[in-house]
């Protein structure tokens, strides 16, 4: 007896089971960003100076639904602009642009 068989319904249960969705789906991936392509478009927003010294610079999660970058890569790229003195981390978490 093949218990998910269509007809089978005499199992309690059987029948939800079978016209249920199934539970994985693929998903379609995002067009993904480098940490370089992040860099690169924070340095054009600093250059043009829609961040300006003292302003709140988003968070890892924020860049990666603002560009579609992965949350590593946009970790990665917040490391490098902290390294290279570009963003700092204020004593509450969040990010700020640096003084230059």
């Amino acid at each position: 007896m093949n218990p998910f068989f269509i007809n089978n319904y005499r199992l309690p249960g059987i029948r939800s089971f079978i016209k249920r969705n199934p539970m994985f789906r693929q998903v379609k991936p995002k067009r993904a960003e480098s940490s370089s392509k992040v860099i690169a478009l924070a340095n054009e927003a600093f250059q043009s100076g829609r961040l300006r010294p003292g302003d709140r610079f988003p968070s890892p999660d924020e860049i990666s639904k603002l560009t579609g970058a992965s949350v590593i890569e946009s970790l990665d790229a917040v490391t490098s602009l902290l390294k290279a003195g570009l963003i700092r981390q204020l004593p509450s978490g969040q990010l700020s642009i640096s003084r230059q």
